[in-house]
């Protein structure tokens, strides 16, 4: 229960944090808006926070999957 209650939290985080970058984002590309640092530092983490949600969040991280070094080597039982 912890853990999805952390998991939550960090998503809405994360949501948040990406909104604000794709608004300044197309602010910026849309010549609405002449960038400082900050406006910057939005523009460079939008494809870090895309690729975060991407990974750990969307339906299309896989989070199944796992390399052939943590399988278990005994077969399964019947």
């Amino acid at each position: 229960m912890k853990q999805a209650l952390v998991r939550a939290g960090l998503l809405m985080a994360l949501l948040l944090c990406l909104f604000q970058s794709v608004m300044v984002t197309v602010a910026w590309w849309q010549g609405r808006l002449y960038p400082d640092l900050f406006d910057w530092l939005w523009i460079a983490a939008l494809p870090v926070l895309v690729g975060v949600y991407l990974r750990y969040f969307s339906v299309l991280g896989c989070r199944q999957c796992q390399p052939a070094d943590d399988l278990p080597n005994d077969p399964p039982k019947p």
